[in-house]
């Protein structure tokens, strides 16, 4: 849902399913409804009646929330009868933000979706994972190649795509294969590197190529980190240690898109850890991920671990070409 604050600000971090837009003044609402089209508005009393002229002015559908110092219920009526939909008291209205997003941050489980959900959440194109560091050296290429692996158990075509500014595919194909050439990409057991020399602009010629792309997006700073929130699976390494665990908490609140898509991975974390991060992030999907030192390696809780985190999107590749056919209407 789209959630818009007018004249209210928030340092709470949102629900993970809520995309929250915070705007400053009653004329900066005015200019952004149109385009914004929020599902929700939630503004304090000051602003209340201007705000409902302009709703109803627009022909919005938007839900109006009034947020009011004094609370009875001569002043729920009044507002009722000016269009409100609810009335919140102004001593805790970021409590009820949270008591009313938050029951909708629940994901179907995936044992109740049927082969055919799965599919189509899987989308007819490549499935494409993008791993991103909530900070520098955070262990994203290590956890990129490591989920590369894990994938050439269930497809038989996966690339690994290098899209960020610290290099080291080229070393990787030196260190592994013995060789330094100047190809954009080479093969290593099992999967396709593209160096970060590969101009991103090919990406969408060779997709087709492919039934799975690792982005290694490096750091959400970064010119490629657009990726990241165009993927499947969007996942943000971080770490479960104490001096770390604000920085995943920030980067949550500084990014105003919806998260529960988000998959955040912690290296070496406990579960004491995990749980602390959990309870931090309001609903969003973590996980601990094993000590597993050589990434090039399967490992069999590293998998139990990346299943529990891709799995909603994961389809059988026999699967995805028997229903290209069929879709074109061909018979099996």
């Amino acid at each position: 849902m789209k959630w818009m604050l007018v004249e209210l600000n928030t340092n709470q971090l949102p629900p993970p399913n809520l995309t929250l837009i915070q705007v400053d003044n009653i004329h900066e609402a005015e200019r952004s409804l149109l385009v914004l089209r929020p599902d929700v508005i939630v503004t304090h009393e000051r602003a209340g009646n201007e705000l409902l002229d302009i709703v109803m002015a627009m022909g919005i559908q938007s839900r109006v929330i009034i947020v009011s110092d004094q609370y009875n219920a001569h002043i729920v009526r009044s507002w009722s009868a000016r269009g409100a939909d609810m009335v919140w008291q102004s001593a805790r209205w970021e409590q009820a933000l949270l008591e009313t997003a938050m029951p909708h941050t629940e994901q179907v489980p995936d044992m109740l979706l049927t082969a055919s959900e799965k599919y189509n959440r899987a989308a007819t194109g490549p499935l494409i994972i993008a791993v991103a560091g909530a900070y520098p050296g955070a262990g994203v290429t290590h956890a990129a190649i490591t989920i590369a692996k894990y994938l050439t158990r269930r497809y038989k075509k996966v690339a690994l795509w290098e899209a960020n500014h610290r290099p080291c595919f080229e070393l990787i194909e030196y260190i592994r294969t013995g060789q330094r050439s100047h190809r954009h990409r080479f093969d290593l057991e099992g999967i396709t590197y593209f160096k970060a020399s590969a101009d991103m602009e090919w990406l969408e010629s060779v997709m087709d190529d492919f039934e799975a792309i690792v982005m290694d997006v490096g750091t959400l700073e970064g010119s490629q980190s657009s990726w990241f929130f165009r993927s499947q699976v969007p996942l943000l390494i971080g770490s479960a240690s104490e001096w770390r665990q604000h920085e995943l908490v920030q980067l949550c609140r500084r990014f105003t898109v919806r998260q529960d898509r988000w998959r955040i991975g912690l290296p070496l974390a406990t579960e004491a850890g995990k749980d602390e991060i959990e309870d931090l992030l309001q609903g969003r999907s973590v996980h601990a991920l094993p000590y597993h030192p050589d990434p090039f390696q399967s490992q069999s809780d590293t998998n139990q671990t990346i299943d529990e985190m891709i799995g909603h999107v994961m389809y059988d590749s026999k699967e995805k070409h028997r229903r290209k056919f069929l879709f074109w209407g061909m018979s099996e």
